[in-house]
């Protein structure tokens, strides 16, 4: 089979040493069972022998419990078919955070859910599989939604978003920005050549210290409306161990049997493995007792529906830059180096200072012929907001275009490291030129400040489109997901 792993994204090396040195969270292999569907038809029962071979960790009863909600499967009913007939090649994807990064587990391409699930996938596979991991730790589904078309191929099959933890949690039942950044995500997605099937693999909230978040502190309940109005899959870690972790304690499955800090552990890799694992087997036996029907394969032909949310759209031709290509964004850089933070096999790219003055000036084109000349187009620049002695910066436009200035703290009270966007809305330029200039005030005591990459909208909507800082800047709002109610 033929498998390509692309992995870029932000580092915490002091948990993956932790995970290797501590031996924390190992899967119990004695503990590990396959399952045996009775009552077949030889033919049907041979049909799925490859795929019923999986050894799961996770019991049966608690992966029932994770299936969230399956819907009619119509997208990944076709996909398993093609898996098991070879009826053609395949493309398996993944997007989110540092977990699907692999973070937390002991060995990477090893140990981490992506790979155990694509070296099973793989194994049964009569079709040429390539999977393609496009996660970038330290990022939200609304960087995902903008930039897609940098971390993942168009022409998809099955692809999985995994964010949120990433994403926050915001106490709103209506109009949920936190919701409508994961629609814009899957919309771009199920725009794909291939319509691809989406499983939301929602990760179990725990804290640092093994808090356990209270079992509603999540945004995947009402992301499950999305699974259902996009008849996409969301697999639930929270519904599979909670049970097994809170209520009813059981040993092999505690936080701290299944978690490093907020991060999985390898047992907690392996059951979000097995959670996908089961997904597929549950498409396979659906095959078998209801086959595709033509009725089925128009429906998945039909054009994608308005969105969940309406005028939820990303307007067409957004130009994402990151990693290497927003190098040929810089004009001129004083005091700032180009610099990655991470290693060779997580690298952290991106423009860093800690000198109060530095200036970094980027220059894109704003210029948009088909709108109004006079309005302003939105700019949005990817900063890294972390906990540790971070700095603020000005962003203003110097040269070709003119903007309202902006302050940009990148100071964060969570004790995690993520990529946010600050905006400023240009006036229409070729050569618009945006200055980063760190400052000498600072909230934290430090003057750390990293710039990564830059987004420039197609329209002047983004205000209806792009939510971006408007969550994370309401500290009030924001803080630590564990403090309201944490066992």
């Amino acid at each position: 089979m033929a498998f390509r792993f692309t992995c870029i994204g932000l580092l915490a090396l002091s948990l993956y040493i932790a995970a290797v040195e501590g031996n924390c969270c190992s899967v119990n292999e004695s503990r590990l069972w396959s399952r045996n569907v009775q009552g077949l038809l030889p033919s049907a029962a041979e049909w799925l022998k490859p795929v019923l071979g999986y050894k799961f960790y996770l019991p049966e009863i608690n992966l029932k419990g994770s299936m969230g909600y399956l819907g009619s499967s119509i997208r990944l009913r076709q996909f398993t078919s093609d898996l098991l007939s070879g009826s053609r090649p395949l493309r398996v994807g993944v997007v989110g955070g540092s977990i699907s990064v692999g973070e937390g587990s002991s060995r990477r391409h090893v140990t981490d859910w992506f790979s155990v699930f694509s070296n099973w996938l793989g194994s049964i596979a009569k079709a040429n599989v390539t999977f393609v991991n496009g996660a970038v730790a330290g990022t939200p589904s609304s960087y995902m939604a903008m930039c897609l078309n940098v971390h993942l191929p168009r022409d998809m099959d099955l692809v999985f978003l995994e964010y949120v933890w990433n994403d926050l949690y915001q106490d709103r039942l209506i109009n949920n920005q936190v919701v409508m950044n994961m629609e814009r995500l899957i919309r771009r997605i199920l725009n794909f050549p291939r319509r691809p099937a989406v499983v939301l693999m929602q990760v179990a909230i725990v804290g640092d210290h093994m808090e356990t978040a209270p079992f509603y502190r999540t945004s995947e309940d009402l992301e499950g409306a999305l699974a259902a109005f996009y008849d996409a899959s969301y697999l639930s870690m929270r519904n599979a161990l909670y049970p097994l972790a809170v209520m009813h304690p059981t040993a092999g499955y505690s936080w701290n049997e299944t978690f490093i800090n907020h991060h999985p552990g390898d047992a907690g890799h392996k059951i979000m493995a097995d959670m996908a694992a089961y997904m597929i087997q549950q498409a396979a036996i659906s095959i078998v007792l209801n086959p595709i029907s033509y009725p089925e394969l128009s429906v998945h032909s039909l054009p994608l529906a308005a969105p969940m949310y309406p005028g939820n759209e990303i307007p067409p031709g957004v130009v994402c830059s990151s990693g290497r290509s927003f190098t040929e964004h810089v004009l001129s850089n004083l005091g700032w180096e180009w610099r990655n933070e991470g290693t060779p096999w997580k690298p952290k790219w991106g423009f860093v200072t800690y000198t109060p003055g530095s200036k970094l000036t980027l220059r894109v084109n704003t210029l948009r012929p088909a709108i109004d000349p006079t309005a302003r187009i939105p700019v949005l620049i990817h900063y890294l907001s972390s906990y540790d002695k971070m700095g603020t910066a000005l962003l203003t436009c110097s040269a070709g275009c003119v903007c309202d200035p902006k302050e940009v703290d990148a100071t964060s009270e969570r004790r995690v490291s993520q990529v946010f966007f600050a905006q400023i809305k240009a006036s229409q330029s070729e050569t618009c030129d945006v200055t980063v200039t760190l400052l000498q005030k600072t909230s934290s005591g430090g003057y750390h400040f990293k710039v990564s990459g830059v987004v420039v909208s197609a329209s002047d909507v983004i205000d209806s489109i792009f939510f971006v800082e408007e969550i994370y800047a309401k500290r009030n709002e924001s803080k630590a997901l564990l403090n309201e109610g944490a066992r």
